[in-house]
């Protein structure tokens, strides 16, 4: 069996720390954006129905005339 590296172990255990560290922060990261983009559909579905609302509104005000 060849000998260890003790150098070359040394740094892969920093390499898979760093990556530990960067997929925690990624997984943070998704989801704060999985949050705002479950806001932002309901911002949506809110806005959709006060356009059609206010269309309706104009449409019967003109009908009326």
């Amino acid at each position: 069996m060849p000998p260890i590296d003790t150098g070359a172990v040394k740094a892969l255990k920093k390499t898979i720390s760093n990556q530990k560290q960067t997929i925690v922060t990624l997984q943070e990261r998704i989801s704060g954006l999985t949050d705002e983009v479950m806001l932002l559909q309901h911002d949506l579905k809110d806005f959709k129905k006060n356009v059609a609302a206010d269309i309706n509104e104009l449409y019967d005000l003109s009908a009326a005339e």
